[in-house]
């Protein structure tokens, strides 16, 4: 994938270390209260690709078939 910054993520490799898999706490208890297997928990998880240029996320909500979300890092300021 192509970041805005012009460096190709590749996340053909696997594992990838450029794929996060995601997945809410709220998601991640219920699993463990269901004894849900890791390949069921796998398939409701969101994916995310961080560039190891300039560390932008992009975060695909509802898989490879639609448009990613853009994330970019800020600066954390406590004013």
């Amino acid at each position: 994938m192509l970041c805005t910054c012009g460096h190709l993520i590749d996340y053909g490799r696997i594992p990838s270390p450029h794929q996060w898999e995601v997945i809410s706490e709220r998601e991640w208890f219920e699993r463990n209260d269901s004894g849900e297997d890791h390949f069921g928990l796998q398939k409701r998880m969101k994916v995310m690709l961080e560039c190891p240029d300039c560390g932008r996320l992009w975060f695909f909500r509802n898989g490879f078939s639609e448009r990613p979300e853009m994330f970019e890092p800020t600066p954390y300021s406590s004013e």
